[in-house]
């Protein structure tokens, strides 16, 4: 198992996978809830940056540092999602996708067109 390896050193990595193990067979939907978490956490930094290219890098060498904090947000998102949300997620329609948003207090103007967009280029039908 790599996951999370290039990311943080090995005592952080193990506390991550520690995470993510103790979840069973439901190790995929955990990781994305951990990775997202990571990204929350550093969501500010990120939204200052110019490009792409100045994100990655910090997305790979994550800030040292405790890696508790964004596991609580990880955790916190499973409980209130249900550690299945990924796979419902897959199988909505671009109108359950707008419902789900505005069921979250994230509704947009444009969001169905956006939406639309997103998904049929997820689902490579561009």
């Amino acid at each position: 198992m790599l996951l999370f390896i290039q990311e943080f050193n090995i005592v952080d990595s193990l506390r991550v996978w520690d995470f993510l193990l103790s979840f069973g067979d439901q190790l995929r939907n955990t990781t994305m809830f951990v990775a997202a978490a990571m990204i929350h956490s550093l969501r500010d930094i990120l939204l200052q940056q110019d490009s792409l290219s100045d994100v990655i890098p910090m997305l790979h060498h994550f800030p040292e540092g405790n890696v508790n904090p964004f596991l609580k947000i990880a955790m916190r998102w499973i409980l209130k999602y249900g550690i299945d949300f990924t796979s419902k997620i897959k199988r909505c329609t671009v109108e359950e996708i707008i419902d789900l948003r505005c069921e979250h207090g994230l509704e947009k103007r444009g969001l169905k067109k956006a939406v639309s967009k997103w998904v049929s280029t997820f689902w490579g039908e561009e």
